[in-house]
């Protein structure tokens, strides 16, 4: 926190200053306010745009791995809208989640990657790996909430076609057989001017 303060124009003299006045603790990069109510009153008394400026202050000085996930979180209080470089940072924590065994992890990230895609197409794919990770999770009702959402942003052949796969093999699982037929049939369907080799493994399934 000191780096983002003196990176906002602060001077490092007034900082000693607050700590010899006994409002503010100084220790390694850390700050702290000694009375928790004069934080909530600063905070307070800062407009919405400021908090935002804030955070993204405190994003841009956050570059160490390990502050990765920080990192991500100021970025997305630092905007009220799509946001590309947002999605990105939690498309990375969602691929990181997933090669570390964490679908369920993986799959909420996923979905905050989503929420802040600014292209439609982009969105749908975010949403479908949130899909994935909470199906790999066993959370299905959160994989089809996912799924669904991914479907109706897309209008790409091949991801609706893996869309309509994973939905069918939702409805198979959790009603029977004949319940994914009619999904597995629209996959292969959507797929089949752009992958025959797609269209003979979805009839497979059926």
């Amino acid at each position: 926190m000191r780096a983002v303060l003196l990176a906002d124009g602060r001077d490092s003299e007034a900082l000693f200053a607050a700590e010899a006045g006994g409002a503010l603790l100084l220790l390694d990069d850390r700050v702290t306010f000694v009375d928790g109510q004069q934080r909530a009153a600063i905070l307070a008394a800062m407009t919405p745009a400021d908090r935002r400026s804030l955070h993204r202050t405190f994003a841009g000085e956050l570059v160490e791995p390990r502050y990765r996930v920080l990192r991500a979180e100021h970025l997305a209080s630092s905007t009220v809208g799509p946001d590309q470089e947002v999605a990105t940072a939690f498309a990375e924590l969602g691929r990181e989640a997933t090669e570390r065994g964490g679908p369920a992890l993986a799959g909420e990230l996923f979905m905050r990657a989503g929420s802040f895609a600014p292209v439609p197409e982009e969105r749908a794919a975010h949403l479908y790996r949130a899909g994935d990770g909470f199906w790999n999770a066993g959370q299905y009702t959160a994989a089809r909430a996912a799924f669904d959402a991914a479907y109706i942003g897309s209008t790409e052949p091949m991801l609706r076609a893996d869309i309509a796969l994973q939905l069918g093999q939702l409805d198979m699982y959790q009603r029977g057989t004949r319940y994914g037929r009619d999904l597995f049939l629209a996959a292969s369907e959507a797929v089949e001017p752009h992958d025959v080799g797609q269209v003979q493994e979805e009839g497979v399934r059926l």
